[in-house]
């Protein structure tokens, strides 16, 4: 599982100068390291690459993280707020592996009474 945002929301995750999500250290583990891999998200590929010193951050090296939250949660202004984030119950990605150095991305919306 992934996440939309971090802790300084206005500068981190899809609203940093170069956009990314953060995954969990036992997810971290299993996506290769200074390798690049595919994604799919929706219809389309991408190829992303895990960076930073934890390996937790994923980016994308012909996408944008920002580009496919906005049109997949219809939001329209840059920075995302937490709060839109909340309000269209979606502050988290689910990756699912497809293949070796492949996996399938989804936004997960979290039910009203969770």
């Amino acid at each position: 599982m992934g996440s939309l945002s971090k802790y300084d929301y206005d500068h981190t995750g899809i609203n940093a100068a170069k956009p990314y999500v953060t995954i969990p250290q036992p997810i971290a583990c299993v996506i290769p390291e200074n390798k690049i891999f595919s994604l799919t998200i929706g219809n389309k590929r991408y190829h992303g690459m895990r960076q930073d010193d934890l390996g937790r951050k994923i980016v994308l090296t012909d996408g944008d993280w920002f580009e496919i939250a906005a049109k997949y949660l219809k939001l329209n202004s840059k920075p995302v707020k937490r709060k839109e984030l909340e309000n269209k119950r979606c502050t988290n990605l689910l990756f699912i592996p497809k293949a070796e150095d492949m996996y399938e991305v989804r936004f997960i919306e979290e039910d009203k009474g969770v």
